[in-house]
């Protein structure tokens, strides 16, 4: 048997580790093998969106918060080459709203889009005049054929009508001269009707004081604040209109009742503008003990005013006159009916006597 000594046995041919020879001690695992044993699992490469279709997200993007519509200038801030806007406008990817304002998948058929459209055109800007007015709710439907009205901030810009587009400049729009209805940006009732304010007639003006009060809860006090900021503004009759301060009328309203009370045959006996005991009525019919007065701005009094109106309806009926009370609106829109009721009213009173 061949002699060990220090761990080798010898061997004829030389001596040899004992690992090597003895199976009871196996040998020590290479490097390489421990390495590849503790590897972590290798994660696939993320998927790098190609060029195109970063761009096509980031369009997608913008159209979305603008109704499906975008600008030139933001095409072309997306990664959008201008020859590639033009490829897709021809195949009818892209349709043409205004000059640079594109409609994305579809032409511009509905009012919305129609009216962010021309809001684009402009870079920034709030409805207002007529177009704030439909928004709000108080002036008469907005049409999709109807010129739309923006007003832009600034004093550079060129102002003119274009593609059914009308820019109004203004040198300030304060925050509290804006609003937002259904996240589009108008000016306020308020500023809207100042707007107006010299663009439509008295009566019609009126009309859309007291219909603001209703859809709006606007009060006199932020009216007369916006007229006060309307410098050089044709004013004169809004203020007029929350006041109250006409002369020996108000409005055209009354005059139009009593036209159509004296068409009826129903002026005999009657005065307009008559101060019965301490107050001042409309019309009224001191023999038939009836009354009759025309609100114009009814509908958006102060507290005070409203206790003010109870008096004067007690005091009347404590001393058995009949009153009647018709909003502007009424006399405007029905007045067949609201002559009707007064009519009634009359023949009740002077067969009680």
């Amino acid at each position: 048997m061949a002699a060990t000594d220090g761990g080798f046995r010898h061997h004829p041919y030389g001596a040899r580790p004992v690992s090597d020879v003895c199976p009871s001690r196996p040998a020590a695992a290479a490097p390489a093998t421990i390495a590849a044993s503790t590897r972590p699992a290798t994660t696939p490469p993320a998927v790098v969106p190609t060029t195109a279709e970063a761009r096509d997200r980031r369009l997608a993007r913008i159209a979305a918060s603008q109704d499906g519509l975008v600008t030139r200038r933001q095409l072309l801030h997306a990664g959008f080459a201008s020859r590639t806007i033009e490829r897709r406008v021809a195949r009818g990817a892209f349709w043409i709203e205004l000059r640079g304002v594109y409609a994305i998948g579809s032409p511009v058929r509905d009012l919305r889009r129609r009216l962010r459209a021309r809001l684009l055109a402009c870079g920034s800007g709030w409805f207002s005049h007529e177009t704030a007015a439909g928004l709000l709710g108080f002036g008469p439907p907005l049409a999709l054929a109807a010129p739309v009205h923006v007003a832009v901030l600034g004093r550079g810009r060129s102002r003119r009508s274009r593609d059914g587009l009308i820019v109004h400049q203004t040198a300030t729009l304060p925050l509290g001269d804006r609003t937002m209805v259904d996240g589009l940006p108008v000016t306020a009732p308020a500023r809207t009707l100042v707007d107006l304010g010299g663009r439509v007639d008295p009566r019609r003006l009126e009309r859309m004081v007291n219909a603001a009060q209703v859809a709006n809860g606007l009060q006199p006090t932020v009216l007369l604040g916006a007229i006060d900021r309307a410098r050089g503004r044709r004013t004169t009759e809004l203020r007029r209109i929350v006041s109250g301060s006409t002369g020996t009328r108000r409005s055209g309203l009354e005059d139009d009742l009593w036209r159509r009370l004296r068409g009826a045959g129903l002026a005999d006996g009657a005065g307009c503008n008559m101060r019965i005991g301490p107050w001042e009525v409309d019309v009224a019919w001191p023999d038939a003990r009836v009354v009759v007065e025309v609100d114009g701005f009814r509908y958006h009094r102060t507290r005070a005013d409203r206790e003010r109106d109870e008096r004067k309806s007690r005091w009347f009926r404590a001393r058995g006159y009949e009153l009647l009370r018709f909003s502007d609106d009424e006399v405007a829109r029905r007045p067949l009916a609201v002559v009707a009721e007064v009519a009634g009213a009359l023949a009740v009173a002077r067969h009680a006597l």
